[in-house]
């Protein structure tokens, strides 16, 4: 496998690990499964890649993160995991892995990044300065001195030169040492300006067009344009005829002459093996998913401690401040007015606890009539639906009288569509003979069109040959300057200029003029100055940290017994909450148990009264009808009697 690939693999490898889920050794024999990574070398390679990124990921993230810190304008962050694997080769197996194979690696990316990453992780200000000081707040010196830091600095003689072509590639420069010890680039020449050299050019040359010659020869008309439709139709039919009889021709010739393998035959497992593939993925299937683990109980006194940070045990601090100076408050009005308000307090919490015994006792009043309310909706959706039926028989009516008007009026339409197709059609005969007058207007508007069209062609074609003769004329004037100008010599543009001297001053005759070797030495000392102003500031403000530490770590000791007392009053709280809360439940059972007896005795007398009203009802109806009964025989005997 090429380096670019195998680096390519080590970053999915590590990408797709996810070490909730499956062990490292599981996710790699897996993933060098579904790659099809045959190569024994190339498997090997990426376990010991996984195995290394995921037992020293400390190490490596500082590194990178501190690289991406560094040149965060120059990297993306797609680029994340395949820092981390070289970083990981060039920390730790870069002796086993030998430079020449690094070098490839390095070599397979982007130079740009390579070179970026190599001026960083193999540079010794850097190691010392910047990595060093974060790798030792997690690992001992010895380690960090003798394994991480010693490692990346025995190899950077070798590295010097893949560093350079990296640069040159990147920049297209290469910086080299100078004799006074400085470096210089070997920047490429900037391009000298010469005089135009325009020619006219020579009229190309049109070629004669090739003489094609062609044995094309057209086929005869075919007999079957002369022919009628039901011949057309016979020989179409004797084609498909014929089409067929070849098509079972072949296929029977086929389906005769097909080649039986002997493989067919041989004992096979295959069924075997489909059954255990089968059940393993099935074995591997899980619907349920795993079940998360319930929250582990917080103990108030279980003794650990949480660790507040800077914002948290100020605003704590702040509180604690404001409740002292609500206390501070108090004690002074009452030195001043000779009382508190625990009476009034008092008083307010008995009126709190009155006006909320009211609103419980309105809610299951309402809770009552709610009930009520519901069975009085009950009886009105009933007595809702008998009135529907009793509707609904005389919609019924009504829409057979209804169809009985449309058919009439269906009648009607009809006779009216009639008339209104013969206007129509004497309408369509006029629209025909205006559309014939339109088309020879149109006519003759398109052939005044396209006259108009030819004249201004004409006329653009002519201003089109006038400007290339401007344009002409202006050729030939700049020519004939530019001639005039190379014989007059053309100026200084290969004059040399004078040395520059750096001891010298402009000689302008100004009072603060200086050469630039003063400039240098004068920067220099400003720079000196800077220096030790910065390192005086640097010491105020550790002395002010340190100052700062100690005030927290006093206000810190002051919150917890703060806290302390604070829990114990909030233990006897509790207690006495839940004291009251009990005695409150068994009085509202009571009175719930008292409300719900008089509901009862309401619900049965109004079921009462309900039931005796059905019955009058029905016994109303049942007078009716015999009355109806008596009339109609009366009706009878009276038209027999006529």
């Amino acid at each position: 496998m090429k380096p670019a690939e195998l680096l390519k693999k080590c970053e999915e490898i590590y990408t797709s690990y996810n070490p909730s889920k499956v062990t490292v050794d599981t996710h790699a024999e897996r993933f060098i499964v579904e790659q099809k990574i045959k190569e024994g070398g190339d498997a090997l390679f990426l376990k010991q890649v996984l195995y290394g990124c995921v037992r020293y990921k400390k190490v490596l993230k500082i590194a990178v993160t501190h690289f991406y810190t560094t040149y965060s304008g120059s990297l993306i962050r797609s680029d994340f995991t395949m820092y981390m694997v070289l970083s990981y080769l060039a920390i730790f197996r870069l002796k086993d892995l030998s430079f020449p194979i690094f070098r490839q690696f390095l070599m397979s990316q982007e130079a740009q990044k390579m070179y970026l990453f190599t001026s960083f992780m193999f540079d010794a200000e850097t190691l010392e300065n910047v990595l060093k000081e974060e790798w030792l707040k997690h690992f001992d010196r010895a380690y960090v001195e003798d394994t991480l830091i010693a490692n990346l600095l025995s190899f950077t003689e070798e590295l010097a030169g893949t560093v350079e072509l990296l640069e040159t590639k990147t920049k297209g420069t290469r910086s080299k040492k100078t004799s006074s010890g400085g470096t210089e680039s070997d920047e490429p020449q900037t391009t000298v300006l010469q005089p135009f050299n325009l020619t006219r050019p020579n009229p190309r040359k049109v070629p004669e067009p090739e003489k094609m010659e062609s044995d094309f020869k057209a086929k005869d008309v075919p007999q079957a344009i002369y022919d009628g439709p039901r011949q057309l139709q016979q020989r179409i039919e004797d084609a498909k005829r014929q089409n067929k009889l070849e098509l079972e021709k072949k296929y029977t010739s086929a389906a005769a002459s097909t080649m039986k393998f002997r493989t067919a035959d041989r004992p096979s497992n295959l069924e075997k093996i489909k059954r255990e593939v089968e059940e393993e993925r099935e074995a591997n299937l899980n619907f349920e998913g795993i079940k998360a683990k319930p929250a582990p109980k917080f103990r108030p006194h279980s003794g650990n401690k949480v660790k507040l940070n800077m914002a948290a045990i100020l605003r704590e601090e702040a509180v604690y401040k404001k409740q002292q100076e609500q206390e501070a408050a108090l004690l002074k009005a009452y030195e001043a007015e000779l009382r508190d308000a625990s009476s009034y307090d008092q008083w307010q919490s008995e009126m709190k606890a009155k006006d909320d015994e009211a609103k419980r006792k309105e809610v299951e009043r309402r809770r009552m009539e709610m009930a009520m309310a519901d069975l009085e909706a009950k009886e009105a959706r009933e007595q809702k639906i008998l009135e529907n039926k009793m509707k609904a028989a005389q919609m019924q009516r009504e829409a057979v009288e209804l169809l009985e008007k449309k058919k009439d009026e269906e009648e009607k339409e009809h006779e009216e569509l009639k008339r209104k197709v013969e206007e129509v059609i004497v309408g369509r005969e006029a629209t025909r003979q205006a559309v014939e007058e339109t088309k020879l207007e149109k006519a003759k508007v398109v052939s005044e069109v396209a006259a108009e069209k030819r004249e201004m062609r004409k006329k653009i074609e002519e201003e089109k040959e006038k400007e290339l003769q401007e344009k002409a004329d202006l050729v030939r004037q700049i020519r004939a300057a530019e001639s005039l100008i190379a014989g007059t010599g053309g100026g200084g543009l290969n004059s040399k200029p004078d040395m520059f001297d750096p001891t010298e001053t402009g000689g302008h005759n100004l009072l603060e003029e200086m050469s630039v070797a003063e400039l240098r030495e004068r920067l220099a000392m400003i720079k000196v100055r800077e220096m030790e102003e910065r390192e005086e500031k640097r010491q105020e403000i550790i002395a002010a940290k340190q100052q700062k530490e100690r005030e927290i770590m006093e206000k810190v000791q002051l919150i917890q017994n703060v806290r302390l007392a604070a829990e114990r009053q909030n233990l006897q709280r509790r207690k006495e909450r839940a004291e009251g809360e009990i005695k409150e439940n068994e009085v509202r059972e009571k009175e719930r148990h008292v409300a719900m007896q008089e509901l009862n005795k309401k619900l049965d007398a109004k079921k009462k009264a309900r039931l005796e009203e059905q019955a009058q009802l029905e016994r109303e109806m049942r007078a009716t009808r015999l009355r109806k009964q008596f009339l109609q025989a009366d009706k009878d005997m009276v038209e027999e009697k006529r």
